[in-house]
C-alpha cells in the first residue's frame, strides 16, 4: 500500500517550516517486482523501517542487510532497491516515509541534511514509528486516501523519532560508485521510448561496452538491459493506468519491434497481460501513482 501527498494542500502549515513534508508513506509484505531495480529521487529523503522480517538493501557497490528493527536513510540522488532475503522465515513487514526539504532551514532539517546514507541495526524506536505510521494510513483512508493536514500531523513524530536514532545510534553505509554511473542510468530513463543498445551507451560515455556493463552491474546489481527493460516495463503500466493505451499503442512508444515481443515482456514482469492488468493486477499495482515518474518509484 502506498500514499501520496495531497498537492492542494500545499499551503497547509505542515507544509511550512518547521516541518518536513511527507510526500509518500509505504507499507509492504512482500518485495515487487520493481523493488529489485534501482531508482532513486532528487529531492527527497527516504526512511526504510522493518519491524518484521528481513530484506537486503541495494546501494551503489554494496548491499545492506536489513532485519527486524532496522532503521535506514537514503539522502537524495543515492540509488537504491531492496530484495527479499530468500533465507529469512519471518514474513517481511516493511515501511517506508519518503520527505522533502522545507524551504527554510530548520534545526531538524540540518541535522539530518549532514547525514549520509545511514542505518541503525537495532534502533529502538521502530516499533513506536510503525505505530506512528498505521494510524496515518488509517486517518488517510477515512478522509481523501492521500497525506493530507492530519496525516502530516501524526507522522511528524515518527520523523523526529528517526531523527534520534540516526543522530545517536546511525552508522554511516560506504557505498562505492563512479560518478559516470548515475549519469548512464539516468541516459536509460531518459531513452525508454528508443531502440537503444550497448553500442549506443558506449558511443554516448566513450567507454567500452565490457566495461560499461561491469560498472554497472557492480553498482546496481543489475545489467543496463535489464535496466533499461524494467525502466520500460514501468512507463507501460502508466499508459495503461493513466491513459488507457492498448498493447499495439504502447509497444512503438516503448520501442519494441512489435506488439507481440511487448505483451511478452509485460507478462512476464508483471504476471498477466497488458489488457488484463487493470483487472487482474491489483497485487502489482496496490496503492502505485500512476503519473509517477520513472526515477521516484
Amino acid at each position: 500500500m502506498f500514499i501520496y501527498e495531497d498537492p492542494q494542500l500545499a499551503a497547509s502549515p505542515f507544509f511550512q517550516p518547521p516541518f518536513l513534508p511527507v510526500t509518500q508513506l509505504g507499507y509492504m509484505e512482500r518485495p515487487f517486482p520493481w523493488t529489485q531495480y534501482p531508482h532513486f529521487h532528487e529531492d527527497e529523503y527516504e526512511l526504510f523501517f522493518l519491524p518484521a522480517g528481513a530484506s537486503l538493501l541495494n546501494l551503489p557497490g554494496c548491499m545492506q542487510p536489513m532485519h527486524e528493527g532496522s532503521l535506514c536513510l537514503i539522502p537524495p540522488r543515492i540509488a537504491h532497491c531492496h530484495t527479499g532475503d530468500d533465507g529469512a522465515s519471518a514474513p517481511l513487514a516493511f515501511y517506508s516515509i519518503r520527505f522533502r526539504a522545507s524551504r527554510q532551514n530548520t534545526p531538524l532539517w540540518e541535522r539530518l541534511q549532514a547525514l549520509p546514507t545511514t542505518v541503525v541495526p537495532d534502533a529502538e524506536n521502530v516499533p513506536a514509528i510503525c505505530r506512528l505510521i498505521d494510524l496515518a494510513f488509517d486517518q488517510s483512508q477515512k478522509h481523501s486516501g492521500k497525506i493530507d493536514d492530519l496525516t502530516q500531523s501524526l507522522l511528524q513524530p515518527a520523523l523526529q523519532l528517526a531523527a534520534e536514532e540516526l543522530l545517536q545510534r546511525g552508522q554511516t553505509i560506504p557505498t562505492n560508485a563512479p560518478v559516470y554511473a548515475n549519469d548512464i542510468l539516468t541516459y536509460l530513463q531518459q531513452n525508454i521510448g528508443n531502440p537503444v543498445t550497448m553500442e549506443d551507451v558506449s558511443r554516448e560515455f566513450h567507454l567500452s561496452q565490457s566495461h560499461i556493463f561491469r560498472v554497472f552491474t557492480k553498482t546496481y546489481h543489475t545489467s543496463p538491459i535489464h535496466y533499461l527493460i524494467y525502466c520500460r516495463m514501468r512507463q507501460a503500466r502508466t499508459y495503461i493506468l493513466d491513459q488507457h493505451l492498448r498493447a499495439e499503442e504502447i509497444a512503438p512508444k516503448l520501442a519494441f519491434n512489435n506488439t507481440y515481443h511487448f505483451i511478452k515482456t509485460f507478462e512476464k514482469f508483471y504476471g498477466c497481460p497488458p489488457d488484463r492488468y487493470l483487472t487482474d493486477g491489483p497485487e502489482f499495482r496496490e496503492g502505485e501513482d500512476a503519473s509517477a515518474k520513472i526515477t521516484e518509484m
